[in-house]
Order: structure tokens, then C-alpha cells, then sequence
């Protein structure tokens, strides 16, 4: 029934509705696709990941202690979610979605939950881009978009060199060449065209090259929360997956690097700080039997599994905003470890050393597109902080816990608005670098233009003394009598060309405008000697 009143949405005409469902039609049809059962394609194959659950609840209830429950088929969380006494969902939860969908799923998570579809498609939205009309209907309006929150946070990754050259052409090339790869990986993905693709692998949204060793990647986080009778449930869909190395190829693997034993690229891992964290290494360790892959592991992939460690859970219970503070807390500590990657990028191409060398304006360019990129989306976080989520969010009645609740916003807020101020003081030095570098570019060619007037005004001086030369040369040489009986001196020419020379030297040494004024003011004074 779920897909069914998606599908029929989908189909209202502009002439039908006011309402027209064009925008839905990707994901109707993406919905109504048959699809293998989830996660039977990828046990078939090498184990990608040492845990194969790709949809954990984390139950929350103030009289209960949390639980984690993993689903491996739709058909389990039905179960939980029917079993309303005594099941996971009796109370508030948040259900993690890692990676890429299967429909079934979809549809079981919509159904169940009655999710607005509408998060959905704004997961989906790289699907807009293949196979029908881009109706440009996302971003929505502040208004309407305050229920569903979006978190981008970043990976950062480094590649070995192995050989390239260190110059700024192998720099345009690995640009070059990763745009045209996300390009390709998008349309695989959306086409499921390789024969990795299946439900659990990554999402990539983005990928840029820094320089001829540091890349990032990017991917989301879509949160929206549903009431229900006796608490809330919060849809928690994360890009990170199974590891990288599945699914569709992209520009961020080398091919010899998802089978190589020592691969050249690596990811780094989100530094989180927290008080005293260093001496509570057992707290924070995950079980083996539950860790992802080593190989090209994401820190965001262990979310699911220890969330939440430290938050209160009596706040929890009764505040969605609140539980998802770690996951606003991640999404910052990447941000400011991309930020501190890049601050570091941007001082060699702006500090006072690149004045000594050529820098690169395409670099700083990259650099400050990819910043206020970075701005946008902070200015949005930020808004959704100072709002407390969305304006039907449940919100905690208690007033120690309102008060706890407050403190742990606007700490998040103050974390993220200096990440903001930082994004645009980088902007802004991106911008004066190029400004500098365009200085000095000017200044470059201004000393050549010069230099080159210095050389043209010698050989002007020259033409002064050799053209009224040859002026008189070519008269003694022409052809007509008595000029050319061959009789005359030498002198001859001589006497002639001296006052046709000096006539033509006096504009040079004298400037021409100046001699009637001269000349008035001798007669002047001859006029009147006192």
C-alpha cells in the first residue's frame, strides 16, 4: 500500500493537481523494482564485513537499559516492530540504515514507520540525474524541510605516489580523471551495472583531489523522526557501508588495491575528543566479533555499533534531538580534521615561501569552491541547531533534563558555528592568495612591458640618426642628372645630411610642444630685461 500511493502520486499530471507528483517518479519506480533478497547476493561472495547487519535499532527506554538489535531481512523488523509490548519498539529507538537500499527495505521502513517519503528521495536525490527530467525540486524551502536533516561529513584519504610526478599537470590529471570516474560510479550505481553492487555498499557523493597524495570523500547523513504512541523512532540512513572495496568501482581505489595485500591508498580515521578518553580504552572497545573489514575501514561505519555511549539515556528516551548529539558531534570532529587537512593545503599556496615559487590559481580556486561548499551546509546545520531539530520534535519536559539538554545544543552550536567562521576565514584567505598571485602577475608583466619600451625606445633612438641618413643616401644615389654625373665630394653629402640630421635629432632631445613657449618667454624677458 505504501508503494502504491507513492506510484499513484507519482502519476498526478500538471494539469491534474496542483500537487504534481513528477519529482516522485525515481523513486516510485525505484520502489516498484524486484530486487534480490537482501544480503542473499553479497553471502554468496567473499565476506566483505565481519558483521553482515546492515539495519540495527538501538532501543532507548528510561527504564530499561539500551539495546542494540541487528536485522538481517525485513521480515525480522516486522516482527519487533509487532510485538509492541514486549519488542524492541516499545518504546523510542533509532533505526540505522547503512549504505545503499534494496526497495523491499524501503517500502517495509516506510510502511511500518509511515515515513514521508520525501526522506527517501532526498537520500536518493543522485538517482534525479539518470534517466528522466531534473525537476530541481530539492533543496526545499527552510519551512518545509525543518522535519528532515541532512549531515555531510568527510573522509579523508591518502594514495602513495608510487612513481607520478610531483609537478602541477599530475595534479590537473588526478582532478580531471576523478571527475570523470564519479561520473561513471554514479551512473553504476544507479543502474546497479556492476556486479558488486548490492544492498549494504557505500554511497559516495563526492570525491576531490587536494593534492598528489591527500583526497577526500564525501557522504550523508539523512535523519528524520516519526512519533508514535508512546515515544519516537528516528530514522538514522548513513552513506557508510560495507567497505569501499564493494561495490561499484570509483576514483578513490586504485584497481590493484581492492585484492592488493598492501594497498596504496588508506582512509584516516575521525579523531574524536573526549575528557579523559585516553584512559578508558575498555569502554570504548567494540567486540571483534562485531568490527567491520580493517582493510578500508570508515569511522563512520562503527555509529551503529557503539552509539551513544555517553549520552544519557533518560534524556534520550524522551528528547530525539538530544540522542542524535554524537552524530552531530562526528560530523563536526571530520569536518575540522578536513578543515585542519586543508589549512595546511592552503598555506602553501598562500604563505609568504609561494611568493618564492609558482603557485598554482587553479589550486586556490579548487580550494575555496570546495570551501564555500562547506559553508553552505554548515549555515544549515547551524540553523537546525538553534531550532532544536524539527518544530514537532518531542521535546523533554523535566527541567534538569531541559537544562542538560540546552547545555549539550549549545555546545554543539558554539562547535559549529566556529566551523563555519573557520570555513570562511579560509574562504576569504583563498581569495586574497589569488588576489596576491593576480598582483603579482600584473606586476610580472608590467616589468616585461617596460623592459620591452626600454629596447624600442633605443631602437627609436637609433632610427633617429640612421633614417635621416639614409634619406640623403638614397638622394645622391638616385638615378636623375646632375645627381648622378658622379662629380660631387663627398663633402657634398656630408653638408647636406648634417642639418637634415640635427633637424631630426631636436624633436628627440627637445620636446617640440615646448618651444613656442620657450621662445614667448625670451621675447618676453628681451622685451622687459628687469
Amino acid at each position: 500500500e505504501y508503494v502504491d500511493v507513492i506510484s499513484a502520486h507519482a502519476k498526478q499530471a500538471t494539469d491534474a493537481s496542483l500537487y504534481p507528483g513528477h519529482n516522485f517518479e525515481n523513486l516510485a519506480s525505484f520502489l516498484q523494482r524486484s530486487f534480490d533478497p537482501p544480503y542473499e547476493r553479497s553471502s554468496s561472495l567473499p565476506r566483505p564485513d565481519t558483521h553482515g547487519f546492515l539495519v540495527t535499532l538501538h532501543a532507548i527506554q528510561a527504564s530499561k537499559p539500551r539495546s542494540a538489535h541487528h536485522f538481517t531481512t525485513a521480515a525480522d523488523l516486522i516482527k519487533s516492530v509487532e510485538a509492541a509490548k514486549d519488542g524492541p519498539l516499545s518504546g523510542s529507538g533509532m533505526l540505522f540504515l547503512r549504505g545503499q537500499p534494496s526497495p523491499g527495505w524501503l517500502a517495509v521502513i516506510g510502511a511500518v514507520l509511515r515515513i514521508d517519503p520525501e526522506y527517501f528521495q532526498g537520500h536518493l536525490d543522485f538517482r534525479a540525474a539518470f534517466g528522466r527530467l531534473d525537476y530541481y525540486p530539492l533543496p526545499s524551502l527552510p519551512s518545509y524541510s525543518t522535519h528532515i536533516i541532512k549531515l555531510r561529513y568527510v573522509t579523508i584519504g591518502h594514495r602513495k605516489l608510487r612513481g607520478r610526478g610531483a609537478d602541477q599537470r599530475e595534479i590537473d590529471h588526478l582532478r580531471s580523471h576523478g571527475h570523470k570516474a564519479m561520473g561513471r560510479y554514479l551512473h553504476a550505481l544507479n543502474q546497479d551495472l556492476n556486479s558488486r553492487t548490492g544492498p549494504g555498499n557505500s554511497i559516495v557523493r563526492e570525491y576531490l583531489v587536494h593534492d598528489l597524495t591527500h583526497f577526500t570523500i564525501e557522504q550523508d547523513i539523512s535523519l528524520c523522526v516519526t512519533r508514535k504512541e508512546n515515544g519516537w523512532v528516528a530514522l538514522v540512513w548513513l552513506d557508510t557501508g560495507k567497505d569501499l572495496a564493494w561495490g561499484p568501482e570509483g576514483p578513490w581505489l586504485e584497481s590493484e588495491d581492492r585484492d592488493a595485500t598492501w594497498p596504496s591508498t588508506s582512509f584516516y580515521p575521525t579523531i574524536q575528543h573526549k575528557p579523559r578518553i585516553s584512559l578508558k580504552p575498555h569502554r570504548t572497545t567494540i567486540p571483534e566479533s562485531e568490527r567491520p573489514s580493517p582493510r578500508f575501514v570508515q569511522s563512520a561505519s562503527l555509529l551503529p555499533l557503539d552509539y551513544g555511549k555517553f549520552l544519557d539515556s533518560t534524556l534520550m528516551a524522551s528528547d530525539p534531538f538530544y540522542a542524535m548529539n554524537d552524530l552531530f558531534q562526528f560530523v563536526a570532529y571530520a569536518e575540522i580534521q578536513f578543515l585542519n587537512m586543508m589549512e595546511a593545503t592552503v598555506a602553501e599556496e598562500t604563505g609568504y615561501l609561494s611568493l618564492m615559487k609558482e603557485s598554482q590559481l587553479t589550486n586556490l580556486l579548487h580550494s575555496q569552491d570546495v570551501f564555500e561548499a562547506h559553508a553552505k551546509r554548515l549555515r544549515q546545520n547551524v540553523e537546525t541547531i538553534r531550532f532544536r531539530g524539527g518544530p514537532d520534535w518531542p521535546r523533554t519536559t523535566d527541567t534538569a533534563l531541559h537544562q542538560k539538554r540546552e547545555a549539550a545544543a549549545e555546545s554543539l552550536l558554539r562547535d559549529y558555528e566556529h566551523l563555519l567562521s573557520r570555513t570562511e576565514a579560509l574562504s576569504a584567505r583563498c581569495q586574497r592568495g589569488m588576489d596576491v598571485m593576480m598582483n603579482k602577475s600584473v606586476l610580472t608583466e608590467s616589468k616585461k612591458a617596460i623592459d620591452q619600451a626600454r629596447v624600442v625606445t633605443k631602437l627609436t633612438r637609433l632610427a633617429f640618426i640612421y633614417i635621416p641618413l639614409s634619406f640623403t643616401t638614397s638622394i645622391f644615389s638616385m638615378n636623375l642628372k646632375p645627381i648622378s654625373t658622379g662629380s660631387h665630394s663627398f663633402w657634398l653629402w656630408v653638408v647636406v645630411s648634417m642639418p637634415i640630421l640635427l633637424a631630426t635629432l631636436t624633436p628627440l632631445i627637445w620636446n617640440i610642444s615646448e618651444i613656442p613657449r620657450r621662445a614667448r618667454a625670451c621675447w618676453i624677458r628681451f622685451l622687459n630685461p628687469e
